[in-house]
């Protein structure tokens, strides 16, 4: 198992794993059980299961604090399961109760198909029909009710552009010095905190994703999406969120064909929230993989160079 910062309260390796399964699920006739991956706040197991004759995908929170996140996310992918989607999302099949052995909610799901898009080369993608697949994705996500995502458990994070912002400067120490001094110029303002900040009024909240970046959408071989996973930050909050991470992996002119298959009604200034949040989030992105917080297999220089407009 890799050493990846945030750390686990308990012992997830695949000896624990296979304990807990067979304790609460004891008929999935559980074969191999193999690491995934996992990110600051959860780690996943593949699971090979004679008794569904499929490959499962098991994650647990590391923590304590996520448990209401593991929470929020079942919610989320609840609301969306009976929805008509353009591209496949995890189905909580087998949700974990609170334990002695493990006192949190864990979620297993079939296996998706399809690589992580942040090993994919950018200029092998089908760009234009990807962007028809995540604007209708978005539409069905942030159509639904927040009055009735709030009832079911999805939690509120607004995540306002003042505190991105104060985010993002807190990295300076750390990636300035890694910014070539053509981008270092562009990037200055974000990193010392005195960027002008889009004046638009607070929006009105949605459920979103809350993570849409490279490493959580799947794609086939032919380079088209065929799945968003890792749902743990979605919650009701600015619907801009979920275009920042696109706008910083694949640019500005993918994020308006994007829009272009998008049916929710936005205003002329929901581009200038996105490019803001997206120039963050590649700031960002930057520094947490410079600290070992990013468990990402790519570059996430290139990130910053597409999010300032220089790629």
């Amino acid at each position: 198992m890799s050493d990846v910062a945030g750390q686990s309260e308990f012992p997830l390796d695949e000896e624990f794993v296979r304990k807990l399964l067979n304790s609460q699920f004891p008929s999935l006739g559980i074969g191999t059980i193999s690491y995934l991956g996992e990110g600051w706040d959860s780690v996943a197991f593949q699971v090979d299961s004679s008794g569904t004759n499929s490959k499962l995908v098991f994650r647990f929170p590391k923590r304590c604090e996520r448990q209401v996140w593991v929470e929020s996310e079942i919610a989320t992918l609840r609301l969306l399961e009976m929805r008509p989607l353009s591209v496949g999302i995890p189905v909580p099949t087998y949700v974990g109760k609170p334990g002695p052995s493990f006192p949190f909610p864990f979620m297993g799901y079939r296996l998706l198909a399809g690589t992580l898009g942040d090993r994919v080369q950018t200029g092998f993608m089908a760009k234009n029909e990807n962007a028809r697949r995540l604007g209708e994705l978005l539409t069905a996500v942030h159509e639904i009710d927040p009055q009735e995502a709030a009832a079911n458990g999805v939690l509120p994070c607004p995540s306002p552009l003042d505190e991105v912002l104060a985010e993002t400067a807190a990295m300076h120490d750390i990636v300035s010095q890694h910014l070539p001094a053509e981008l270092a110029v562009r990037c200055r303002p974000y990193l010392e905190g005195t960027c002008a900040i889009p004046d638009t009024p607070n929006p009105a909240l949605c459920l979103v994703h809350g993570d849409l970046v490279d490493e959580h959408i799947l794609l086939d071989d032919a380079g088209r999406v065929t799945g968003v996973i890792d749902w743990g930050d979605s919650c009701l909050a600015d619907p801009a969120m979920d275009f920042g991470g696109l706008y910083a992996w694949l640019g500005e002119d993918f994020v308006r064909s994007v829009l272009a298959h998008y049916a929710v009604p936005f205003a002329p200034s929901f581009l200038n929230r996105i490019t803001f949040r997206a120039r963050c989030y590649a700031l960002a992105a930057l520094g947490y993989s410079l600290q070992g917080r990013d468990t990402s297999q790519a570059d996430r220089l290139p990130l910053v160079y597409t999010a300032f407009g220089m790629a």
